[in-house]
């Protein structure tokens, strides 16, 4: 894995003008896009609900790209597809199925065991499968959807991560970045503090 750099830090993948034409939508701002998305996760929320899926088979690479697709399949071709690029920040791109299949048998294996601290499970799995990174963009948005559905297959509630938009600039995105960085570093204590708390981590 690459360190986390000033890319990430301001919430943004670098995207290649061969996948930016991937864009399904006719929009002209930012804004747009960032609505069409919503609308599309929302939807994604509720196929969520009702997937056999997503609630028997959640930690296969196989579902993991399904409910990336779900999320951005409306907006984007690329969406459920991993990337095959590299780019500055996540594993290299040959090595994502197999990084993510990993991942996957591993967190399988801990949710299986007793004793196994619930957030800190999930919130470990959503920090891994960041740092693989492994489609275009959505990476953030769709390892926390994964880590709340995770949360409610193991009985418990979503985070609510900040309760604000973590893709923008403010005080509740600069808490979780510095959360990830503290976790690169082998302390996830902060990341598991700011997805159960209401935003700001606590000092």
């Amino acid at each position: 894995m690459t360190p986390r750099d000033d890319a990430q830090a301001v919430g943004q993948t670098p995207i290649d003008p061969d996948e930016a034409k991937g864009l399904l939508l006719r929009v002209n701002t930012q804004e747009a896009l960032n609505r069409a998305e919503e609308e599309n996760i929302l939807r994604a929320r509720i196929w969520a609900t009702r997937s056999r899926l997503v609630r028997s088979n959640l930690l296969l690479d196989s579902t993991l790209r399904r409910i990336h697709k779900e999320m951005f399949g409306g907006v984007w071709k690329w969406a459920g597809v991993y990337r095959l690029t590299n780019k500055n920040i996540g594993g290299p791109w040959a090595q994502i199925p197999v990084l993510v299949r990993q991942v996957c048998e591993n967190f399988a294996l801990r949710a299986s065991l007793v004793g196994e601290d619930r957030d800190q499970l999930c919130v470990e799995f959503h920090h891994q499968i960041v740092n693989i990174h492994p489609f275009v963009n959505g990476n953030g948005r769709h390892a926390r959807f994964c880590a709340d559905r995770l949360a409610e297959n193991l009985g418990g509630r979503p985070f609510p991560w900040g309760r604000h938009d973590l893709r923008g600039e403010g005080a509740a995105r600069q808490s979780y970045l510095a959360a990830l960085k503290a976790a690169d570093a082998g302390d996830v204590d902060p990341l598991v503090r700011f997805a159960r708390s209401g935003g700001e981590q606590e000092k």
